[in-house]
Parts: C-alpha cells; sequence; structure tokens
C-alpha cells in the first residue's frame, strides 16, 4: 500500500505468461497490469518509497527494478546483486533510507534508495547474520531458518538497525 495513498496499493504475483505485478488508484475495486517491459518470471515483492510514491521496487526471481513514474516504465536496480538473484522481500530503513533485500539462498543485502543522483554499482552489502537463538553466525548462501540480519553501511558506520525476515 503507498504510504501516501491509502487508495493506491501494488501486488506481486508469481507464474509466467501473464502479469506479475499490478496497481490499484481505486481502493482494490479496479487493477492495471504495471509489467510493461519487466522480465516474465515470477514477480514476489512490491516497495513504495514513502518519502516519493512515484519511486515503486519490484523484486522478481531474476532481481531488483525500479520504476520513477509509478510503475509506467522500469529500470534494472540490481547492480551490486548478484546475477540472476530470486528476491523473497524487500524493505525499507527509514532511519539511513536503505533498501533491503532478502534474498533465496544467497543472503540479505542493503542498498541506499533512489533520490534521483546516480547510484554507485555494487552498493548492496549484507553485513552479518545472526541466528536469533545462539549468535552463531551464518554462511551466506546456506539454508536458512528465521534469522536476524544487521547491517554496517558501505563507509562502515555503526550498525544502523535490525530487522527479522520471516522465510
Amino acid at each position: 500500500v503507498d504510504p501516501n495513498n491509502s487508495n493506491t496499493a501494488y501486488v506481486a504475483l508469481g507464474g509466467f505468461g501473464s502479469g506479475h505485478f499490478y496497481k490499484t488508484t481505486d481502493g482494490g475495486t479496479s487493477w492495471t497490469n504495471i509489467t510493461g517491459t519487466l522480465p516474465d518470471v515470477p514477480g514476489t515483492a512490491v516497495l513504495v518509497d514513502p518519502l516519493n510514491s512515484n519511486n515503486i521496487f519490484a523484486g522478481n526471481d531474476i532481481g531488483v527494478f525500479l520504476s520513477t513514474d509509478g510503475g509506467t516504465t522500469w529500470n534494472n536496480f540490481s547492480d551490486g546483486l548478484p546475477d540472476a538473484i530470486l528476491v523473497s522481500d524487500i524493505t525499507y530503513s527509514p532511519s539511513n533510507r536503505v533498501l533491503r533485500v532478502a534474498t533465496h539462498g544467497n543472503g540479505v543485502f542493503e542498498r541506499k534508495l533512489y533520490d534521483g543522483t546516480p547510484v554507485p554499482a555494487f552498493d548492496y552489502k549484507a553485513y552479518q547474520l545472526v541466528t536469533p537463538s545462539d549468535d552463531a553466525n551464518i554462511v551466506i548462501g546456506s539454508t536458512l531458518s528465521n534469522f536476524k540480519a544487521s547491517f554496517r553501511s558501505n563507509s562502515g558506520e555503526v550498525q544502523t538497525d535490525s530487522f527479522n525476515v520471516q522465510y
């Protein structure tokens, strides 16, 4: 749901050969396919930038894509992620304005949100993955259950915050 307009919402759908991302502007009465030029792979996650509702982030079985016009056109936003990464979830950290991307089998990454200026490639960074029960480090790429992810900025600043990923 758009945090600035509760009548606008987005949905991601799996499957092949059909639309993968839809948008409503009337509270769900009608839906418009906004998949456009996105690859024909299952959609997995959608996030609306809380400070700019025109910026929509879409996750799918290939990576992350960004629309800066409310879903009309799309651009790849996967620089710094492994190739053909299966995105499981996308979240937003308001304390430092970063996008957090949980992946299937490749860990959790973060990247600065788009603000209209070029973002350096390889800006995604997984800092540390810790199991909640014993605080043992998890090797990125292993099979994961519920875990806590802690992050540092790429400039080495102190931990900004943590969140739980349910997978």
